[in-house]
This record gives structure tokens, sequence and C-alpha cells, in this order.
């Protein structure tokens, strides 16, 4: 995302100056604005939490840094209510209610009830739970028929156009699609390393957020990288928070050579 922001940030230095900036000088940027982001303090993948204790504001103080003390994950305390409280819950919308008691009213949000005063238990189950919340399902990103298997192709543009014609047939972009994503790719390759490509837009005008999967015959160069594998990503404006969670088991697989060759097998 990081590095997206920078590519977009590179266009419109080029557009005014009239200068194209290498491919190093735009991760130049991103480490900037990495660095920033992690003086912010700010992710998109933090867990809202509230808590609901009973114990008193003398004790609450003490809740909140043993939460806020977990490294694994980043958890965000947005109220420490009491038992009267329970009607406030809605607005804070939290991925998961952290209770002192057992809560006898009826809760729409996932509830962890802790054992005791906030035992090391406690942390690894909390933990456990919040990333529950954000297993959802990631099919309805992909068609059976937006699945191309052991294609040939001689350049990454071929391999492009091929699946947003797909896509478009599909009725998911239209036919000014593609100019976005090759546009995208004029500034910056969008190869990763991995033997993966993640083509995609400069600006989000798809009609529905949809995936095509090209597996290659034989791998190209996508630039500079050796790619087998072609993840086209169709993106509308409206956000979606399951990217989030796809970007990040794409990155995974970016990650785990065993898994990229299984995929090249994958019919």
């Amino acid at each position: 995302l990081m590095y997206d922001i920078s590519v977009f940030m590179a266009l419109k230095i080029q557009n005014y100056f009239g200068k194209k900036l290498k491919e190093s000088e735009i991760g130049y940027l991103t480490l900037h604005l990495m660095g920033a982001i992690e003086r912010m303090k700010l992710t998109s993948n933090s867990y809202r939490v509230v808590v609901i204790s009973p114990i008193g504001e003398s004790m609450n103080g003490y809740i909140r840094k043993q939460i806020l003390d977990i490294r694994e994950i980043q958890i965000e305390v947005c109220s420490i209510l009491s038992m009267f409280d329970l009607e406030q819950i809605d607005q804070y919308d939290p991925d998961l209610l952290i209770s002192m008691v057992p809560l006898d009213a009826s809760i729409s949000y996932p509830v962890y009830v802790c054992e005791g005063l906030f035992t090391a238990r406690d942390k690894k189950a909390i933990i456990r739970k919040l990333k529950e919340t954000k297993k959802e399902d990631i099919d309805k990103f992909f068609d059976h028929d937006l699945y191309f298997y052991k294609q040939s192709f001689h350049e990454k543009e071929e391999v492009i156009r091929f699946l947003c014609t797909k896509l478009e047939d599909k009725g998911y972009i239209d036919k000014k699609y593609v100019d976005l994503v090759l546009k995208r790719e004029e500034i910056a390759p969008t190869a990763y390393g991995g033997m993966i490509a993640v083509p995609h837009p400069i600006e989000k005008k798809a009609i529905e957020n949809k995936i095509a999967v090209c597996v290659l015959k034989d791998a190209i160069f996508w630039n500079e990288q050796k790619v087998p594998i072609v993840f086209l990503f169709s993106l509308n404006k409206q956000k979606d928070v399951l990217f989030d969670h796809l970007f990040e088991q794409l990155v995974s697989l970016i990650d785990d050579s065993q898994k990229v060759k299984k995929l090249c097998k994958a019919e």
C-alpha cells in the first residue's frame, strides 16, 4: 500500500516537473511514508476492542495497560464501560468485547470473558479471538471462469490485455480499464519478487471487485522479475475490508516458494 501511494506521488511529481522518478527513488519515498506511519502508530490491521469492567476506575488503567502491552497484534482500546453502559457499545463498533464478568445481555459482538484479572492465558485467548474475527471469506473475489491455466504469452502487456478482456466480458470493468492498469505499470512494475505479479489500476474505476488469475505455461520477464503467475485486480472505489486480508495472504504466498510452486501446478 505504501509503495502504491509512493507511485501515485511519483506520477504527480512527474506531471508537475516533467521528471520521471527511478524505481529506487520511488522506494525511497516509500521508506519515508513507512517511517511516518510507524511514528503515527497507524495501521490498517489494528483491532478495536471495548472492555466491560465492574472493577472501577482505579483498576481500569491496569487493564488498559495489559491490553496495550500485547505486542503480537495492534489493539485500540476504544472505551472501558461499566455494566450499566452496555447500550453505548454500538457507537464504537468493536471487533471484540473483553469482559471481566459474564454478560447476561444479548450481545451482537464477539465476546471474550477473562478468566481472572487479565492473565497470560487471557492475552493468548484474546489474540486468537481477534484473529478469528478477521478470517472472512475471500472466495467472492474469484470466479472459476477467471482462472486461466497454462497460458502462453511473451510480454506482460499481452497478459494484462488478455485478463482485462476476460474481466470486461464478465461486466466487471469497462474497456478503458486496461489503460489504467498499463498506466500504473509505466510508473513502476507490479512484480514484487517471489514469481508473482499483481497488476492493478492507477485509479479504482472498476464496476466490481474481482481478481483474474493467469498461470503461465512458461514464465515471462515482468521487467527484471521472472513471473509465472499473475493476479490482475479489478478494483472499484468502494473500500472493501476483505481486500486487506487478501493482500496479507498474497504477501504470505510470495514469501513461500513452496506454495508458489504448488500454485504453478494447480489446474
